[in-house]
């Protein structure tokens, strides 16, 4: 059987693991496709390129095949020739697109409330068609 010191250790070990859980549960999970306005403020980055380089850069990279969509353009002789597009992900300040992940460079943090990801499926979904490599949407800081 159990000494009694064996038992009182293993009781102090079930209530420390439940105060270890209960303050895991009590701490908000950070989402993954969200940068809140508390994590730019304790970021040190001065752009929003940066802000997102650093803290999602899964966020820039171009998922899937850039071939998927082509542009027209003529080559040095001037005849017509179709290449791959450009992959791009759009960039949306208040709703409003804005250009793709090069206009994030000219965006300062200190005007920015949150930014959020949405892959292409949710960027279709909510603003059409062309958004085959997701979205950023930026939310302006109100003062």
């Amino acid at each position: 059987m159990f000494s009694r010191t064996s038992l009182l250790l293993v009781l102090a070990l079930a209530c420390v693991h439940s105060v270890a859980e209960a303050q895991t549960a009590s701490k908000p999970r950070r989402d993954r496709n969200v940068l809140t306005a508390e994590e730019i403020d304790e970021a040190s980055a001065s752009t929003v390129y940066e802000l997102v380089r650093s803290k999602r850069p899964r966020w820039l990279s171009v998922r899937g095949s850039s071939t998927l969509r082509t542009a027209a353009g003529t080559d040095m002789l001037g005849r017509p020739m179709i290449y791959p597009a450009e992959a791009e992900i759009a960039v949306y300040f208040d709703d409003v697109k804005r250009g793709s992940q090069e206009t994030l460079r000219s965006i300062s943090t200190n005007t920015v409330e949150t930014i959020q990801y949405l892959d292409a499926a949710s960027a279709t979904q909510r603003f059409g068609t062309n958004h085959e490599y997701g979205a950023i949407l930026i939310r302006r800081r109100v003062r």
